[in-house]
C-alpha cells in the first residue's frame, strides 16, 4: 500500500503545476454539478411526493419558483397540475409585472399563457421587448382561438386601439372573423383595433 502511495507521489512530483492545478479544478467542478443534480433530484422528488398527496409547502413553492427550469421539469412529469399546485402562474404574473422584462414574459406564455396573456398583452402595447415575445408566441401558435383568449382576457378593458393594431398587424384576419363573436368583450376588442386598420375589408 505505502509503495503505491510513493508511486502516485512520485508521479504527481513529475506532472508539471498547470497540469495538477487544471485536474484540481475539474475535479471540483464535477464535485459541484454533482452536488447541485442531487439537489435538484430530491427536490423534484419532493414536489412529487406533495402533490401526490394533494398537500402545500410553501418553501417546496418558493425554491422551485425560483429556478424555472426545475418547473418545466415538473411539468414534464406531472403535467398542467404543477402550475395551479405551486402558484407558478400567479408568481410569473407578479415578476413581469415588477420587472417587466421580456424574458419573463416568454416564460409565462410558455408555462401559464391563459393566466398570463391579459398581462403579456397589456405590457407588449407599450414594451417593444415584450411585443416581439407576443408576435413570436402568435406566428408559433397560429391560432383565432388565442386572438379570442386575448380579446375575452381584457374583459372590455379601455386599452389603446392603435397601438394594439400595430400589435396585431399580422393577425387581422382573425380579427375581422371575430368581429360578429357573440361575446361583447370580443367584439369591442376586435372593433376597437380594426377601427385604425386602412383595408377596406375592415
Amino acid at each position: 500500500m505505502s509503495n503505491m502511495i510513493d508511486l502516485i507521489t512520485d508521479l504527481l512530483k513529475t506532472l508539471p503545476l498547470y497540469v495538477l492545478v487544471s485536474s484540481g479544478t475539474l475535479l471540483i467542478l464535477l464535485f459541484v454539478l454533482l452536488v447541485i443534480l442531487v439537489k435538484r433530484n430530491r427536490l423534484i422528488r419532493k414536489a412529487v411526493k406533495r402533490m401526490e398527496a394533494g398537500e402545500t409547502d410553501a418553501g417546496i413553492s418558493a425554491r422551485l419558483l425560483a429556478r424555472p427550469g426545475l418547473v418545466e421539469a415538473l411539468l414534464r412529469r406531472k403535467g398542467d397540475d404543477v402550475i395551479s399546485h405551486f402558484g407558478v402562474a400567479d408568481h410569473l404574473i407578479r415578476r413581469l409585472e415588477s420587472r417587466k422584462r421580456s424574458e419573463d414574459a416568454k416564460r409565462l406564455l410558455k408555462l401559464a399563457p391563459e393566466a398570463g396573456i391579459f398581462t403579456v398583452f397589456k405590457l407588449a402595447l407599450y414594451k417593444q421587448s415584450i411585443a416581439r415575445i407576443l408576435q413570436t408566441w402568435l406566428k408559433d401558435n397560429h391560432e383565432i382561438n388565442l386572438i379570442r383568449k386575448i380579446a375575452l382576457s381584457t374583459g372590455g378593458w379601455d386599452f389603446n386601439g392603435e397601438k394594439a393594431w400595430t400589435l396585431l398587424s399580422d393577425c387581422l384576419e382573425e380579427l375581422r372573423e371575430l368581429s360578429g363573436d357573440p361575446d361583447w368583450p370580443v367584439r369591442y376588442f376586435t372593433l376597437r383595433v380594426l377601427l385604425f386598420d386602412k383595408d377596406p375589408k375592415s
